[in-house]
């Protein structure tokens, strides 16, 4: 459940919303009592239908809560909503249930009794500019996974014809007349030179799109503070502030590591565990989280150092990469919740703890100390 979980507005409205109509039901927690119940109906597009809606709630009781069932146009129904003056919120859709017969009256008298008492999530709503930054920075993301799936091939399709390994072939990619002298006039150079073009566009769509997420961020304060997190870059930041939202929805560390998808979880069964699970939550901040994990590991940097050693203790405990890997993205997860909430900075020690810290700050001076003593041998 949200923490909205019951409305502090006994008056609720719900919205069953169709392509061409809507039934609008009110109903009072209070008096337990449907006030209205009237259907719409315009085939001439959504803006029309919104029209009509909004003129049936104008015939509303006074402060009611319009809620809105999660479908393909509810989000702008909303948002014209709220542009009006209405407090307009969308919710989860219901679930079906194969023994009550369902119709349009029933589905929004349901929703407005499940809502009133707590039984439906709400679904947090972005503005129309953070939206459409949102989706840019995914339509970003995809296309970089794709340019790199296309390298991946070109880079196979090199390696079996000539049996070399090219690696880093992203950053260097062959020219025509290098990749016809590796492949000589096969029917494959005319495909490696597609891949070729085909990765220069995703890669310059890319470059275009990260530029204007960039230019729209550079003034943000909280876009800047998560950079100072170790791993993450201006992608990975761009992706945690934009996927999160308004922080303040996040009682705690807690939810929010839960909204991550990363948060693990075991079933018991006769005081055995029969499964361990993991949160469905944001698929967009669990690759990023576990990104920012695994180039803390792969990096070699002193701003590492307290990351890495984190992550070789809980390999040691768990004899696991992939377990250890997990547990430093939850960590960082936790670690930019308090930078989102706080506005504070990454602080090493608060994610750590002072134990570790000391431990890697002994080991980074007896490092220099060995560097300096080695430096003097040879001179």
């Amino acid at each position: 459940m949200n923490r909205f979980r019951i409305p502090r507005n006994p008056v609720v409205t719900a919205i069953d919303l169709h392509p061409d109509s809507a039934f609008v039901v009110s109903y009072n927690r209070h008096d337990d009592a449907f006030s209205q119940e009237r259907k719409t109906r315009c085939s001439y597009g959504a803006e029309y239908l919104f029209k009509r809606i909004l003129e049936i709630l104008n015939d509303s009781p006074a402060n009611t809560t319009v809620i809105v069932e999660s479908g393909s146009t509810s989000r702008a129904l909303v948002l014209f909503l709220r542009k009006n003056g209405f407090d307009a919120r969308m919710v989860k859709p219901l679930k079906p249930i194969d023994d009550r017969p369902s119709n349009d009256w029933k589905d929004a008298r349901t929703l407005a009794v499940d809502y009133s008492v707590g039984k439906i999530d709400e679904i947090h709503l972005l503005d129309q500019a953070t939206f459409e930054l949102r989706e840019m920075n995914r339509m970003a993301l995809s296309t970089r996974r794709r340019a790199s799936d296309t390298i991946r091939e070109l880079q196979s399709m090199l390696h079996c014809h000539t049996g070399e390994l090219f690696n880093g072939l992203s950053k260097n990619v062959p020219t025509s007349p290098q990749l016809r002298e590796l492949l000589g006039n096969t029917h494959a150079l005319r495909t490696a030179i597609d891949l070729k073009k085909q990765f220069h566009l995703l890669d310059k769509n890319e470059k275009e799109m990260r530029d204007r997420i960039t230019e729209q961020l550079r003034n943000n304060r909280t876009y800047g503070l998560l950079k100072t997190i170790p791993g993450v870059g201006k992608a990975l930041a761009a992706t945690i502030f934009l996927e999160t939202g308004d922080i303040d929805r996040f009682k705690n560390a807690g939810k929010f590591h839960a909204f991550t998808g990363l948060m693990s979880f075991k079933s018991y069964s006769n005081k055995k565990i029969k499964r361990n699970h993991r949160t469905a939550g944001n698929s967009h901040l669990k690759w990023t989280f576990s990104l920012a994990a695994k180039r803390c590991v792969e990096w070699s940097s002193d701003r590492l150092v307290a990351p890495r050693t984190f992550y070789f203790r809980k390999y040691d405990q768990t004899h696991s990469h992939k377990l250890a890997q997990q547990a430093l993205a939850s960590k960082l997860a936790k670690a930019s919740f308090f930078v989102m909430k706080l506005q504070v900075p990454f602080s090493y020690e608060r994610c750590f703890g002072p134990k570790l810290m000391e431990k890697v700050n002994r080991s980074v001076d007896e490092t220099m100390a060995h560097e300096i003593v080695d430096s003097i041998d040879e001179q």
